[in-house]
């Protein structure tokens, strides 16, 4: 028993001084883009292999120029491998091009962003509450200041069959996001509307309703048409099926995990490639682009009235050359980051779609920014810093309980034996 509880503690530990010690690369700033490039792509495929990412696709933009390098596999066993033109799950990244399509109906002149989204809403409205709900406008929900409760959205294993839920009764998924907004992700107005900026996946999801009962459309066929396509981003859809190319997902011992299914597609539900989030990230730092007049893209940016660090849902960094934005996702095993600054129209993201690959926040993205801003990569990275610190303080606690509970149970069970010993 002891052996045992030594080998815990000392894996508890090694844990701990893991991620205490995490490395932060940097690329230094006198770099020329070709010689960071050649760096920072080489540290993608060096950070796949030490990490198992299975696979993954990082890109960088300077002006109108994308570059992109392509690592690993969209399906280990058939050796396919991941291409441009690879779709993954972008997750919560879906927010900010789910945002391009609630302004564009603004821009058409079919809602005005300060009015009361229940004056909108066809199929479901918000449920009744203490709070005025007048104050629930449309730019609030872009903005996470509208009150609105759920932070995120799991996803189902199937729409269509039964979910599979240990010791538990056998349930089905909700068939619509206005029945699942009622029952399993009862959307609610939890806050004074506009009085704080808290995260929300619901407003989210009331925005998808919003799209679908002005247009008359399904969200991925309004997203399609009057989004996605105007943009040439053909490898993306929050219609997954309709893509021939989608990467699968692998969890940290390399299996592939079930694609989870959403209805709230708005929040987390977008599929893209590579090369197309490229082009979007391309297209936000433009002063207009089709779709949207450079009016509608400046209120994208605009810092928000509760918490001049966010936009309409980007967070933002200003510094002494402009501002940095940015948005992370992950759903399941996928993982994806973009940042971008408009000032001097350069952009990077990465797309994986590995459980270990979240590790290329640090390694690529803080290698990235010690590059662009000038400045150290523990300096410009100190949020995903402190959050590892933060990881390993957990791990040491979960590590200490579980050695704790282990002794308690290898110490009755002795103690169990000794008595059974005992009798005659």
């Amino acid at each position: 028993m002891i052996r045992i509880i030594a080998t815990l503690a000392a894996v508890t530990w090694c844990a701990l001084i893991y991620l205490e010690t995490r490395q932060v690369s940097e690329i230094p700033p006198h770099e020329s883009v070709s010689e960071m490039l050649e760096k920072l792509f080489s540290l993608a495929e060096k950070t796949a292999k030490k990490y198992d990412i299975a696979g993954g696709y990082v890109g960088v933009i300077e002006g109108d120029a994308i570059y992109g390098k392509a690592v690993g596999f969209s399906d280990i066993d058939a050796g396919r491998p991941i291409e441009s033109d690879t779709a993954f799950n972008i997750g919560s990244v879906s927010k900010p091009i789910s945002a391009w399509g609630v302004l564009a109906l603004a821009q058409d002149g079919h809602i005005d962003l300060d009015a009361p989204v229940n004056h909108y809403l066809k199929k479901w409205t918000l449920p009744e509450s203490s709070f005025d709900h007048d104050k629930v406008t449309i730019r609030r929900l872009l903005r996470h200041t509208a009150g609105i409760n759920i932070h995120g959205y799991a996803g189902y294993e199937s729409l269509d069959g039964p979910i599979s839920q240990p010791f538990r009764p056998i349930k089905y998924a909700p068939k619509t996001l206005v029945e699942s907004s009622q029952t399993n992700y009862p959307i609610r107005v939890m806050r004074k509307p506009g009085s704080k900026r808290v995260y929300s996946g619901g407003g989210y999801a009331i925005l998808q309703m919003l799209i679908e009962d002005i247009s008359g459309m399904t969200f991925s066929d309004y997203m399609n048409e009057r989004i996605l396509m105007p943009l040439e981003m053909h490898h993306s859809s929050f219609a997954p099926d309709r893509l021939p190319k989608k990467a699968h997902a692998y969890n940290i011992q390399g299996e592939v995990l079930p694609d989870m299914q959403f209805l709230a597609l708005a929040p987390a539900g977008l599929y893209t490639s590579g090369g197309d989030i490229g082009i979007f990230l391309r297209a936000q730092m433009s002063n207009g682009a089709a779709p949207l007049t450079s009016e509608y893209m400046a209120m994208i940016l605009a810092p928000t009235e509760a918490n001049a660090r966010y936009g309409m849902s980007y967070t933002r960094h200003p510094f002494e050359n402009g501002v940095l934005y940015g948005h992370g996702g992950n759903n399941s095993s996928w993982h994806a980051q973009i940042y971008f600054i408009p000032q001097t129209r350069q952009g990077f993201y990465f797309l994986t779609n590995s459980t270990t690959g979240a590790q290329w926040e640090i390694d690529l993205s803080c290698a990235w920014k010690s590059w662009v801003l000038k400045k150290s990569a523990k300096a410009v990275c100190a949020d995903s810093l402190s959050l590892v610190q933060q990881i390993s303080f957990a791990a040491a606690v979960l590590g200490l309980i579980a050695i704790s509970v282990f002794a308690r149970a290898m110490s009755r069970i002795k103690q169990g034996t000794a008595r059974v010993r005992l009798l005659p």
